[in-house]
């Protein structure tokens, strides 16, 4: 059992993301700091790091003491380091380590930023490696004159572009990923954008620096326990003034035909087809505001006793690193408690679920565990960047975990096994009543 506890643990710290960029999408105007949750060799970790730019190159270097005495265990390593602002364009950040068996490289990162309130908004600021995209160009104020002759131009190359309506239309070709620069000549006036526009590969994973993340947690039709048939309810609805694009290729829903998301249009959550582990939405960064989802999840068989309830959705920021709370839940014998665990990042890792008998307390009348298990969850990668719209999952009978003679509250703890590369995750607890099937859905706050 400790060896199987301990290869999860290894599973889960190789799984995330070590090294990232804050925020991801950062633009002139924003601060970047570098977040490092990994491991270390040995108990000296990596200290006092130091910042180099030369041009398109930033070094970032830490340096281990000197000497002997480290403990010669892995160890957890979380530090950020602040790596200030840059202008607009693309960055290769080198991370070394100057140890006592030389330098180590440890990883080669690319940072983009692109500039703070552009003289147009682009939509979508991305286009197809494949070609054939149409991205418009929208100023602000719409103070220039509709129809005249525009000339746009990427990374120097004069691209097929329209100024029919106010929007400047661009007709963009094939190019090579990664963010170009854009030129604009348009009633006299030239415009120049930098790296706001980036070429994405549509088959490749999706660049959490262009696409933003959104847990639809079910959508299912099909019996359930004591005779319910459960279904659920949903409409995603754009309340923004442009079409919300499904790119890449991973973020299409699974209908046929059209199943684009219109300005002021609304898509069915049964589009994207039966997604009983939950279903993952791309969307571009500065576009998710714009979207409301609404849904209910509900038992068909008993209509007359309830219409159902709301389906909670999880969005980027409602994901966490740190444990996961559900204090106060309810113990009866008449009730079925079921946890759902998602991880944003799509890879193969385990979660350790504790329940206490009320509250956990570390003064007088400490509450101890009732019992503490390892989950492993099912999961479409082993590694990021992870090209897959399911999450990582699991789900949990906490009825079954919880002895009879125990009458609750209780308290339910999710947490990740590894303290040095927590992957992102949550979490929803719904508790069923066995006669009725009403749910009643708990969301960590």
């Amino acid at each position: 059992m400790r060896r199987i506890l301990f290869l999860l643990v290894l599973a889960t710290a190789a799984a995330a993301e070590p090294y990232r960029f804050e925020p991801p999408a950062p633009t002139s105007a924003t601060s970047v700091v570098l977040k490092v949750s990994t491991t270390w060799r040995d108990g000296c970790l990596p200290q006092s790091p130091t910042v180099t730019r030369n041009g398109k190159q930033v070094d970032v270097r830490w340096s281990t003491p000197l000497g002997f005495g480290c403990i010669t265990v892995i160890s957890p390593w979380r530090t950020e380091v602040p790596l200030g602002l840059f202008e607009p364009g693309a960055y290769e950040v080198t991370l070394r380590v100057d140890d006592a068996p030389g330098e180590t490289t440890l990883a080669k990162k690319t940072l983009v930023v692109g500039e703070f309130a552009p003289s147009y908004q682009l939509v979508p600021p991305f286009a197809s490696t494949r070609g054939g995209s149409q991205v418009a160009f929208r100023a602000p104020v719409l103070d220039f004159r509709c129809g005249v002759d525009a000339e746009v131009r990427v990374d120097g190359v004069l691209v097929p572009s329209s100024a029919f309506g106010c929007p400047v239309t661009a007709f963009l070709p094939a190019h090579a990923p990664g963010p170009v620069d854009v030129v604009i000549r348009y009633g006299g006036t030239t415009t120049t954008i930098r790296s706001t526009l980036r070429y994405i590969d549509p088959a490749a994973a999706p660049d959490p620096a262009v696409f933003e993340r959104i847990l639809v947690p079910i959508i299912f039709s099909g019996p359930g326990a004591f005779g319910s048939q459960w279904v659920t309810e949903g409409q995603i609805y754009n309340g923004g003034d442009f079409g919300f694009p499904w790119f890449p290729d991973v973020a299409k829903p699974a209908c046929s035909g059209s199943c684009e998301l219109e300005w002021r249009g609304l898509i069915p959550l049964s589009a994207f087809g039966s997604q009983p582990n939950g279903r993952i939405l791309f969307v571009p960064r500065g576009f998710a505001d714009q979207l409301a989802i609404g849904g209910v999840v509900r038992d068909v068989s008993r209509e007359e006793i309830s219409r159902g309830s709301e389906l909670p959705i999880a969005r980027e920021k409602d994901f966490r690193t740190e444990e996961i709370a559900f204090p106060n839940i309810p113990v009866d014998a008449r009730y079925r408690l079921m946890l759902r665990i998602y991880d944003l990042e799509g890879v193969a890792q385990a979660a350790t679920v504790t329940i206490y008998r009320g509250t956990p307390s570390s003064g007088p009348g400490i509450s101890l565990p009732i019992t503490t298990r390892l989950i492993p969850m099912s999961a479409p990668c082993t590694t990021t960047p992870c090209n897959s719209a399911r999450p990582a999952y699991a789900s949990v009978d906490i009825s079954a975990l919880i002895p009879a003679s125990v009458p609750g509250p209780v308290t339910v703890i999710v947490s990740s096994p590894s303290s040095s590369a927590p992957a992102p995750m949550w979490a929803l607890l719904s508790i069923t009543n066995n006669t009725t099937q009403q749910v009643t859905t708990i969301r960590p706050q």
